[in-house]
């Protein structure tokens, strides 16, 4: 289907989301500021907010995808919280 990388596979945007769906969603915004290595392999990194507030320091793919992971639960939960506190 689409490109493969590592071992995650790469799918075109527009089989993710319609026009419909991204009205329904809410979007957010993340920072990755990534150290390569001078062969432009990912050394290690952060991950800030829009703010410019650190959000995790990761070393490596898998700690910056923990990182995002960790980041995406939290939204998740500051969702559920909303929808709670609005109820």
């Amino acid at each position: 289907m689409g490109e493969q990388f590592g071992s995650y596979e790469r799918v075109p945007l527009s089989l993710l989301a319609t026009e419909n769906h991204l009205a329904e969603c809410r979007n957010v915004t993340v920072i990755l500021r990534l150290v390569l290595d001078q062969h432009g392999r990912l050394s290690h990194g952060e991950l800030v907010d829009v703010a410019g507030t650190l959000q995790q320091r990761f070393i490596g793919w898998r700690g910056m995808i923990r990182a995002e992971c960790n980041w995406l639960m939290r939204q998740e939960q500051d969702d559920t919280a909303d929808d709670t506190q609005a109820t």
